[in-house]
């Protein structure tokens, strides 16, 4: 393991969630994950799950529908390797950023947080906009790139090559 994780932090794992589940090497994927959660867990690191919910108040479908056809809605089913436990936090999102109409901001904030772990599913998508926003709030943000995962590798590799550096550190477990 070659992260070590700074005071005043939270892991914030996003959408790691069965809609997702046809990625670049999902197995080592979901590996990585459980790895990170027992390091995690045994620090006492603060944990935030985020799931999608896609609904009524996901206004951005009928423009994704036009740019790519019919959508099956994410209902935010978790992968059982990635649930909280007691006294570990979720928050269901409506679209693609983490922190946009969440309470996730007010939460980190309320408890004091400066330092974002950050992983999860699609890298070039949900865990990017959410790396925006979490930057954009201020936020130091480490990316864990293992702990990451995008439908073409192409995709996930281009977010470390391009922004690396640049709004986020790049670490993994």
């Amino acid at each position: 393991m070659t992260i070590n994780f700074r005071d005043k932090s939270c892991l914030v794992l996003i959408d790691i969630q069965k809609s997702y589940k046809d990625v670049y090497q999902f197995e080592e994927f979901r590996k990585n994950i459980m790895k990170l959660l027992r390091k995690a867990r045994k620090e006492k690191m603060l944990i935030c799950f985020i799931y999608e919910i896609d609904n009524h108040n996901s206004h951005w479908i009928p423009f994704w529908e036009e740019l790519s056809g019919p959508r099956v809605l994410d209902r935010g089913l978790p992968f059982t390797f990635s649930k909280p436990r007691e006294n570990e936090f979720f928050f269901i999102k409506n679209g693609y950023d983490s922190f946009f109409e969440t309470g996730l901001n007010k939460f980190l904030k309320s408890k004091n947080i400066e330092t974002l772990y950050m992983c999860g599913l699609l890298t070039g998508v949900c865990v990017l906009n959410s790396v925006f926003s979490a930057f954009n709030n201020g936020y130091r943000v480490h990316l864990l790139e293992n702990c990451c995962s995008d439908r073409t590798k192409k995709r996930h590799d281009s977010i470390f090559k391009n922004y690396s550096n640049y709004l986020f550190i790049k670490d993994e477990i």
